[in-house]
């Protein structure tokens, strides 16, 4: 087989793939959890908060992003189980949680509904 070659626009402009821009404005779901199961929900969320969003937002703010998160996705109420603990709709659910910490604009789901 031979490869594949293109071009990738955002907003009709062109984009490296190995830029900076590119890697902040996506995120890529696996299909496979890749959770600790022995981590608490709330503790995985702060814990890619304080990753992604680093020392430019307060903890109190991160910790309203959080609850804002889990709220949406329906998983306010398992904040204080173990990842190793949920459904497996659930740990979707938190993966997409974990991403949406950093607001991308485009997420990649390998097999969402699987």
């Amino acid at each position: 087989s031979t490869g594949v070659s293109g071009n990738i626009r955002v907003n009709g402009k062109p984009m490296a793939p190995s830029s900076e821009r590119f890697r902040q404005m996506l995120c890529y779901i696996h299909q496979d959890d890749l959770l600790r199961p022995q981590l608490l929900v709330g503790e995985i969320m702060l814990l890619a908060a304080h990753l992604k969003l680093g020392f430019k937002v307060t903890k109190a703010y991160k910790m309203d992003l959080i609850k804002q998160i889990l709220s949406l996705l329906g998983l306010d109420h398992r904040y204080n189980v173990p990842t190793g603990k949920l459904s497996g709709g659930q740990k979707k659910r938190l993966a997409i949680a974990l991403e949406l910490i950093s607001n991308p604009p485009v997420l990649y789901l390998d097999e969402p509904t699987t």
